[in-house]
């Protein structure tokens, strides 16, 4: 018998989805997910982010991923998880995000906080991803990324 190149294309693909399928079986077991942010922590400069907003304005891009306990990108991970942006300003600054919920395709995502209005020294961004989320029924930890604004 003799296959042809799309039989086998398609064979492939099942059995890299079997694969996949196994992969996060046995992140269940060993509740072994977790989140991860690229940043967790970084002190931008109050004037230099005010002066942006009043140019062109200021957005601070973060890259989460979803991790086997391997420490592996769950690349079989196509959902969504909740996400919170929160500001604790002197000033009037703000941020906000484009929605409440985080869509993750292969196992990562990119995230944009806008920032608005003035900021000051010591004033903080609070991002956080998960949000006493489950994956696939287990418990994963939130992971956060910090701003904590400088002069």
């Amino acid at each position: 018998m003799r296959w042809s190149s799309e039989y086998s294309k398609s064979f492939g693909e099942k059995n890299i989805k079997t694969n996949d399928s196994y992969q996060v079986m046995y992140n269940i077991i060993n509740a072994g997910f977790e989140l991860k942010v690229n940043i967790p922590t970084l002190g931008n400069s109050a004037g230099a982010i005010t002066t942006a907003i009043a140019g062109d304005g200021f957005t601070r891009s973060l890259y989460c991923q979803v991790l086997d306990a391997d420490g592996e990108e769950v690349k079989s991970f196509n959902s969504a998880l909740p996400v919170t942006a929160v500001a604790t300003a002197e000033g009037d600054g703000d941020s906000t995000l484009e929605s409440a919920t985080l869509q993750f395709e292969n196992g990562h995502a990119t995230v944009i906080i806008t920032y608005t209005g003035t900021w000051a020294d010591e004033d903080v961004c609070t991002f956080t991803l998960g949000s006493t989320s489950k994956i696939a029924g287990v418990s994963v930890d939130d992971k956060t990324s910090v701003d904590t604004l400088v002069a």
